[in-house]
């Protein structure tokens, strides 16, 4: 009799510990899974203190350092001979966004067409600042690509109106 006790609770027990030892293995599976990136994710914020000459030739997005007026994003761009006003279109969630989901929109019709900026080119970086080459797509009124009308044009920036810089990440990784 005491023997069967015994094989009952020690049953039991055995039983109880294999509901505590899957449950910590389903908890764990949730937890990598979540954990886990979504495949689609191209894009890796830096500060700007990392910039070095090993991002040369990378595409990336600036993030300018904040304005003191408290209104959306805006930055003035050169183009043809006249200062042009650009607002940020940013997805708040960088760590989930893409690389061309991003771009500056201009405010202002440049030689008959919305420019938009949709990446940067790192051409050369110095202590104090960055030249880029800037890459701006042209659109009609009515919203659509006007192939054949881009335009590009090099810049250079001051290291402090930039607060830091969104990299493309290559499939191989930066």
């Amino acid at each position: 009799m005491q023997y069967i006790y015994a094989l009952q609770t020690f049953t039991i027990v055995k039983l109880f510990a294999m509901k505590y030892v899957l449950f910590f293995i389903i908890c764990c599976l949730c937890a990598t899974t979540s954990l886990a990136q979504d495949g689609n994710v191209d894009i890796r914020y830096i500060k700007l203190k990392k910039l070095n000459k090993s991002y040369i030739g990378s595409f990336v997005h600036l993030v300018f350092a904040k304005q003191q007026t408290g209104k959306e994003d805006t930055v003035l761009f050169a183009i043809d001979n006249r200062f042009v006003p650009f607002v940020a279109h940013f997805d708040a969630r960088v760590q989930g966004g893409l690389f061309y989901a991003q771009y500056w929109q201009s405010t202002v019709d440049v030689l008959g067409y919305n420019l938009r900026l949709v990446c940067n080119r790192i051409d050369a970086v110095t202590a104090d600042s960055i030249q880029l080459t800037s890459y701006f797509d042209s659109y009609t009124k009515n919203g659509g690509l006007a192939a054949g009308n881009s335009i590009q044009q090099q810049y250079w920036f001051g290291r402090k109106a930039i607060a830091g810089l969104l990299v493309k990440v290559s499939n191989g990784g930066l």
